[in-house]
C-alpha cells in the first residue's frame, strides 16, 4: 500500500494486490550473514559480487518554493488538468478526481476506469470543512498538451509577461500576486494563443537538489527443485593489471569503468563483461569489489609509428609554474587515449590537435597506462585547420551512419570525430542549410570511398534567429590553459545503521515494464538494512535472505527505481 497525504490526511492510495498461494518453508540465512556478504562481497561466490542485494538512497533537498495560481470560490471557470476515475471495490460510484480535487456533479459520462487523461474541464470549486472539491458541469478531452516552460516573469504595461528561454513572451493571467520580477522559473501550464494557462510556478533550476539512486543487481534467480547448484569459485584477490589469470579491483572515490581499463590495462569490454556491469557502467560504486579479466594486452606493450591526434594541455600552478599534459587519442581499442612521457616533448605544442607518429611502448607506470614515448614523428608539419562552408548529407557507409559534407568548392568529404573515435555522424540544423565547420582535412584518412575531415566545431552559417551571417573561428590548434586545482581530499561519509528487519520483497510495480518473469512473482523473505550516512542521505540495503542451497548463480530480472 502506498498513501499520499497531506495536511488534511490520506489523499490517496495505490495499491498492489498480489493473490498467492504458499510453496513450502524455505531456510534463510542469519541477519549477521547478510551483514557480512554486505561489508564483504568477495565471499558471495559470485563472479559479479553485487548479485544477491539490492540498494537505493535518497538525498535530502529543502522544499522548493513553489506558487500555486489562485482558483476562486463558487464561480464558474475552465480547469485544464488530469482526470482520473478508480473503479469502486464495492459495486458504488467510482472515485472521480481531477488534478487531485475530489470531482463531483456531473460524472455520470465519466467511465468507471479513467486513467489520468488531460482534459478540459468546467465547473466551479467549492470548499467545506477545509476541503476543496470540483463540481464538474462539463468536460472534454484536451486536444493540446500540458507544457513546462522555463523562462523569466516580470510586469510589463500592466500584464505579467513570461518571457521563455526561446524568446517566447506570453501573458500570465491571475498572476499579479507573485514577488516580480522572477528569474529562472518553471511554469507549467497550457498554451492558448499569447496566453499561457498557469497552474503552478517553481524554482526548481534554481533551488533544485537532492535526488537518489541505486545499486546491486538484484537478486538471485530461486532454485525450488531440492537439488542444489554449485556456484562459481570466488576469483582470487590479487592487485590488477595483465597477466594470465584474473585479479580483483576495489573501486575507490573518482573511478569510472573508463579510467578503471586504462589504469589496469584491460579494454572496457572486458571489465564490463567479467564483472556483469551495464554499458553505461551506472550500478559501480565506492568500495566495490571487481574481477579485472586476464587481458589479451599484458604490459608493456612495444608500438611503432603509432598514429594519434594531441590534446595539450597547460595547467597553471599557484606558485608560477606550470605543468605540461600531452594527450594522445587513438582508435586503439584497449588504450584509446594515453598521456605521453618522455623527453623533447615541448615541440609538440605547435601541433595541437593534429596527427603524430609515435614509437615507444605502453606501460603502467604508478597505478597508470602510459605511452612512454622514445622518439616521435610529425607526418604533415604544414597541416593546417581551415573553416569549410557546405552542406551536409546523412548516409549509410559500409553499413553503419555517417555524414558527408559538401564544400562549395563541390568536394565530398565523410566527417571523423576530432582525435579517435572514427566516423561522424552528427549534423548542424536541417538538410539542406548551409553550414561552417572547423575541420583537420588529414591527406591520408578515408572512408567508405570518401576523403575524411575531422570536425572540431560546426555551426550553421546562418543565423536563423536573425537571418545574419555566422563566422566560425579556428580554436583547435589551441593548446588547452587552465588553472591546477586545489585537490580537496576526500573523505567518505560515515554510514549509520538504525534498523535491521526481515521482510518480505516482490519488484514494485510503479517500476516495471513489460511482463513479469516467472521469478519475479515470488514473494521472498530478504534482510533489510536502512539508515543514514552523515550528509543526511538517507539509504536501504536488501540482501536476499535464503541459503544458496535455494538459489541459481543466476540474476533474475531487475529495474531499478531511477
Amino acid at each position: 500500500l502506498r498513501f499520499q497525504l497531506d495536511a488534511q490526511g490520506i489523499l490517496s492510495v495505490d495499491a498492489a494486490l498480489p493473490k498467492y498461494d504458499t510453496l513450502g518453508q524455505y531456510g534463510i540465512i542469519s541477519a549477521e550473514t547478510a551483514f557480512q556478504l554486505f561489508l564483504h562481497p568477495e565471499n558471495m561466490s559470485d563472479p559479479a559480487r553485487t548479485t544477491g542485494r539490492i540498494e537505493g538512497m535518497i538525498s535530502p533537498s529543502a522544499p522548493i518554493q513553489t506558487w500555486l495560481r489562485p482558483r476562486p470560490l463558487d464561480a464558474t471557470l475552465t480547469l485544464y488538468g488530469y482526470l482520473n476515475s478508480i473503479r469502486s471495490a464495492e459495486g458504488g460510484a467510482p472515485f472521480v478526481t481531477l488534478d487531485g480535487y475530489t470531482v463531483t456533479g456531473n460524472t455520470a459520462d465519466i467511465p468507471a476506469q479513467f486513467d489520468n487523461t488531460f482534459v478540459a474541464a468546467t465547473g466551479q470549486f467549492h470548499e467545506a470543512n477545509g476541503v476543496r472539491t470540483f463540481e464538474l458541469e462539463s468536460w472534454k478531452v484536451y486536444e493540446g498538451n500540458e507544457d513546462g516552460l522555463l523562462g523569466a516573469i516580470s510586469l510589463q504595461n500592466g500584464q505579467v509577461i513570461l518571457n521563455t528561454m526561446d524568446d517566447e513572451i506570453l501573458v500570465l493571467p491571475d498572476a499579479s500576486d507573485l514577488p516580480l520580477p522572477l528569474d529562472s522559473v518553471f511554469v507549467v501550464g497550457v498554451r492558448l494563443g499569447d496566453t499561457f494557462d498557469w497552474k503552478s510556478i517553481d524554482l526548481r533550476n534554481v533551488q533544485g537538489g537532492g535526488g537518489g539512486g541505486g545499486g546491486g543487481l538484484g537478486f538471485y534467480k530461486l532454485n525450488l527443485t531440492g537439488a542444489p547448484v554449485p556456484f562459481p569459485t570466488p576469483a582470487p584477490m590479487g592487485g590488477g593489471g595483465g597477466g594470465g589469470e584474473s585479479s580483483t579491483y576495489t573501486v575507490v572515490a573518482g573511478d569510472t569503468c573508463l579510467s578503471i581499463a586504462y589504469k589496469l590495462g584491460v579494454s572496457v569490454d572486458e571489465l564490463l563483461a567479467a564483472n556483469d556491469l551495464p554499458a553505461d557502467c551506472s550500478t559501480l560504486t565506492i568500495d566495490q569489489t571487481l574481477i579485472i579479466p586476464a587481458s589479451a594486452s599484458t604490459l608493456p606493450q612495444k608500438v611503432e609509428g603509432l598514429r594519434g591526434y594531441l590534446s595539450i594541455t597547460i595547467y597553471k600552478q599557484a606558485d608560477g609554474s606550470q605543468r605540461v599534459d600531452y594527450g594522445f587519442i587513438n582508435d586503439n581499442a584497449v588504450y584509446p587515449s594515453l598521456p605521453l612521457e618522455g623527453e623533447n616533448l615541448e615541440a609538440l605544442q605547435a601541433y595541437q590537435g593534429r596527427p603524430v607518429d609515435v614509437w615507444g611502448s605502453i606501460e603502467s607506470q604508478e597505478g597508470q597506462v602510459v605511452l612512454k614515448v622514445e622518439r616521435y614523428e610529425i607526418p604533415f608539419p604544414g597541416l593546417q585547420f581551415q573553416i569549410l562552408r557546405g552542406k551536409q548529407t546523412p548516409v549509410t557507409l559500409n553499413g553503419q551512419p555517417a555524414t558527408l559534407f559538401t564544400a562549395d568548392d563541390g568536394k565530398t568529404y565523410v566527417q571523423f570525430n576530432p582525435g579517435g573515435g572514427g566516423v561522424d555522424g552528427s549534423t548542424v540544423g536541417n538538410l539542406g542549410d548551409e553550414v561552417l565547420i572547423e575541420g583537420l582535412i588529414v591527406p591520408d584518412e578515408s572512408f567508405g570511398g570518401y576523403p575524411a575531415v575531422r570536425v572540431f566545431s560546426a555551426a550553421m552559417a546562418i543565423n536563423p534567429g536573425d537571418g545574419e551571417a555566422r563566422e566560425l573561428q579556428i580554436s583547435a590548434d589551441q593548446v588547452y590553459v587552465v588553472d591546477e586545482a586545489t585537490e580537496v581530499p576526500y573523505t567518505p561519509p560515515t554510514l549509520i545503521f538504525e534498523r535491521v528487519e526481515l521482510v518480505y520483497y516482490i519488484p514494485d510495480p510503479r517500476y516495471h515494464v513489460g511482463e513479469y518473469a516467472p521469478d519475479q512473482l515470488y514473494l521472498q523473505p530478504a534482510w533489510m538494512f536502512t539508515g543514514h550516512y552523515s550528509d543526511g542521505t538517507a539509504f536501504y540495503i536488501l540482501v536476499q535472505a535464503l541459503q544458496q542451497q535455494y538459489l541459481l548463480p543466476e540474476r533474475a530480472p531487475y529495474t531499478q527505481p531511477g
